[in-house]
């Protein structure tokens, strides 16, 4: 990512930046500004942050935001750990003397630059009904551990710094590579291997770009068409006890569904007997709740065999029994999958998978071996057999286009920023500069241009100091 410029108006405002992160795929990046001194609130709401690029503003908003209502108030450690977050950014605060210690950015490079406000998570959003609940932003720059503080993974929100760290070794999507989907031939890649980054091809970052760019969109629509519905936002949900340690999955969220019943799961699986949930078993799982994945293309919207290894995994972290996967193309149509959970398939995989997990140095041969082209096979019988229960015809639907126009103008909102501050004509440090040149090298027509050079350097100077004042 190109070098960004940071500045603040008035320019008397002391601060300095910090990269604090780069994201895997190197697309997303964190930064803090820590306030020197730090701001009283007032002139925090007076200090507008620049941020440019190719002297372009991406960001020219006031510190303290102006908005409707108040900013969501984020204590994870009182009068240490005090945060306010903001639509497009977030400030680390002292709640006791109301000052504005530093301010969080995350920039994207997707390709474009532009400010992510994907980890703010307020649910106070336009065209999102009260029905989607997210997570909080978590702060990048802080080590729980330094803390003590007690996390739960499912609580930090999907690409976050810290959500990076807490992944285990096995996830939805390392799921269906084990199973031996988008593995490699020895003969297309000799240094394939597993445990190694994925190195992502221009077409498939573009695709998840899309995906990303969809979510809110996918929400919308999933609560318009099912009213009596609520979507949930997760983190990383690791396996309960009793299977393998450190595997888990990142499902888009959980769903409920106050009309799903366990005659419409077992009479789904009943083709096989050892399928059907016994009344013991059904009291270990809340039949209203639910996986939900989102998976976003121009052109498809059948279901994928690969997805369904990646769901298992995600029911199983959830501890649920099925899950809706939206199939979704911008701006055209969603097809609405449940998949439920049969019990003889999970076992099938869960044996397959910590036997490929356990030979990972030679995953190549062994999903060559007949039990993982057996089960790939019935996975496409299954992704062939499976029909949507609901779709959506996005155009047709004149309430749901007003629901997506009202987010998109609540985005483009943020990008009209303030117009960009005149440039002064010298800084503070260029008329120093100039100062001690007409002090080495004075003249005839020198001592008023010297006055007023100093006279400048003298307002900014009484700037600092009311800013320190207003601090003490």
């Amino acid at each position: 990512m190109q070098e960004l410029v940071f500045r603040t108006h008035p320019s008397t405002v002391g601060f300095i930046v910090k990269q604090i992160n780069t994201k895997p795929g190197g697309e997303s990046i964190d930064y803090v500004v820590h306030f020197r001194p730090f701001l009283a609130r007032k002139t925090a709401s007076e200090t507008r942050m620049e941020i440019l690029y190719n002297k372009k503003h991406l960001f020219n908003l006031p510190v303290v935001a102006d908005g409707d209502g108040d900013p969501h108030q984020l204590t994870i450690w009182k009068n240490q750990l005090e945060y306010e977050l903001y639509e497009t950014h977030q400030l680390k605060i002292d709640a006791e003397k109301d000052l504005v210690e530093a301010m969080f950015v995350s920039i994207d490079d997707t390709p474009k630059l532009v400010v992510n406000m994907k980890q703010t998570c307020i649910p106070r959003i336009v065209g999102l009904p009260e029905r989607a609940i997210f997570l909080n932003w978590f702060p990048p720059n802080i080590d729980p551990a330094q803390y003590g503080l007690k996390i739960d993974t499912r609580e930090i929100p999907q690409k976050s710094a810290l959500w990076f760290k807490l992944r285990g070794e096995v996830s939805g999507t390392k799921a269906y590579a084990l199973l031996g989907f988008f593995v490699p031939s020895k003969q297309a890649d000799k240094d394939y291997s597993f445990t190694k980054p994925a190195v992502f091809s221009e077409e498939s970052k573009n695709n998840m770009r899309l995906g990303n760019a969809s979510e809110e969109y996918i929400i919308i629509c999933y609560l318009h068409v099912f009213p009596d519905r609520n979507f949930y936002e997760v983190g990383w949900c690791p396996l309960p006890a009793g299977y393998p340690c450190n595997w888990g999955a990142s499902p888009d969220g959980i769903v409920s569904d106050p009309a799903m019943t366990w005659a419409k799961i077992n009479a789904a699986l009943a083709a096989d007997k050892d399928d059907v949930y016994t009344e013991a078993e059904m009291k270990k799982y809340d039949i209203t709740k639910g996986a939900c994945e989102f998976k976003t293309s121009r052109m498809k919207t059948c279901m994928e065999p690969y997805f369904i290894a990646q769901v298992y995994m995600e029911m199983m972290a959830l501890n649920v029994v099925w899950c809706d996967l939206v199939r979704y193309r911008p701006d055209e149509e969603a097809r609405v999958y449940r998949i439920y959970r049969s019990k003889k398939m999970e076992a099938r995989m869960l044996k397959l998978w910590k036997y490929a997990y356990q030979n990972h140095q030679r995953l190549q041969d062994v999903v060559m071996e007949p039990d993982f082209v057996a089960i790939r096979a019935s996975l496409k019988e299954m992704a062939a057999a499976s029909q949507p229960y609901k779709v959506v015809r996005i155009n047709a639907d004149n309430a749901l286009l007003e629901k997506f126009q009202n987010y998109t103008e609540y985005l483009a909102s943020f990008e009209k920023v303030l117009p960009p501050v005149e440039e002064e004509d010298e800084t503070h440090v260029e008329r120093a500069k100039k100062i001690a040149r007409l002090e080495r090298d004075p003249d005839g027509g020198g001592a008023r241009m010297m006055i007023e050079l100093i006279a400048a350097q003298m307002q900014d100077y009484g700037k600092l100091l009311q800013n320190f004042q207003t601090r003490k």
